[in-house]
């Protein structure tokens, strides 16, 4: 058996990681002789508001909701899972037992961003050769509650695609350019012009810190959405969308900025333990904010043509 981790301090949690077979340390292996990676348990109702940067290959969730609605729900749903199995509560402990030892059968994906995760389920859903009532209904509820602009286009796949990858790339690049002091877009110009400017290496030194401390999260948060256009490419042809240039625009800008940012990375933490040079850091950083500028030309081009 697959090791297991119990996630959460919820009362379930704490019992749950007593009366489990103990299988820590004790991971499974593939066909190939290769490790799998554990199972995380969690109850999604305890994970709220919390775990918006995880990722968890698998993960058997445990849900009060019914399970259509759990998987279209963005307070559970708060993290990407590449295998998930959701349980309703109350269950039998032999049937979680057995769902375990079957995984990832009947497993499905989840995406913590809302407009991602309804375009997948919205796709399995039409795809489906069996589509099943319950999933119908939790995506009408979701579309209108989150997206009601969108409604009317439920029946109408293609239009449903291209209406709802709009909202996805207004909402993945909204947050780059917001602020003039602490979003991506100034900081990353601060360092790159206070090396033009020549400011004293103590003081430079800091910057570069200043600006890895500050863009944690943005960073990480861009490197999970490069997933997303996967997901996105699978729904448009699912979907059978056509040629759709929306998604195939913002992929290689993306990618090209992750790329940029990575090399900054690097040359930040050689720089910061004195094992690289300013004037890389700031090629680096230049590099970068050349990427961010294109991405955020075409995303203003697109906010101004669906928000007039």
């Amino acid at each position: 058996m697959r090791k297991i981790v119990v996630e959460g301090l919820s009362p379930i949690a704490s019992v749950l990681r007593e009366i489990l077979p103990k299988t820590s340390g004790k991971a499974g292996e593939s066909g190939e002789g290769a490790p799998l990676p554990p199972i995380h348990l969690a109850v999604l109702e305890s994970c709220q508001g919390g775990g918006r940067y995880d990722t968890w290959p698998s993960l058997i969730g445990l849900t009060c909701q019914p399970i259509e609605s759990a998987m279209m729900d963005p307070q559970l749903v708060s993290f990407d899972v590449q295998e998930a199995l959701l349980l309703k509560m109350p269950f039998d402990l032999n049937d979680l037992l057995l769902a375990i030892e079957r995984f990832p059968r009947g497993a499905v994906r989840l995406f913590r961003h809302p407009g991602v995760n309804l375009l997948w389920h919205y796709k399995e859903f039409v795809a489906s050769n069996h589509p099943n009532p319950g999933m119908k209904k939790a995506i009408d509820r979701r579309v209108r509650s989150g997206f009601p602009e969108l409604t009317s286009l439920l029946d109408r796949p293609r239009e449903f695609f291209q209406r709802m990858t709009e909202r996805i790339m207004l909402s993945l690049y909204s947050g780059l350019s917001h602020d003039r002091h602490s979003s991506l877009e100034a900081l990353i110009t601060d360092m790159a012009c206070s090396y033009s400017n020549q400011v004293p290496q103590e003081a430079f030194l800091s910057q570069v810190g200043d600006f890895f401390q500050k863009t944690d999260q943005v960073r990480r948060e861009l490197v999970f959405e490069e997933a997303y256009f996967g997901a996105m490419i699978e729904a448009q042809s699912a979907l059978r969308a056509g040629e759709t240039p929306l998604v195939g625009q913002f992929q290689p800008l993306h990618q090209s900025l992750n790329r940029g940012l990575q090399r900054l990375e690097t040359e930040g933490k050689d720089f910061l333990s004195n094992q690289g040079s300013s004037e890389r850091v700031f090629e680096a950083s230049y590099q970068a904010a050349q990427a961010l500028g294109t991405l955020l030309e075409e995303w203003d081009k697109l906010r101004r043509r669906v928000q007039p």
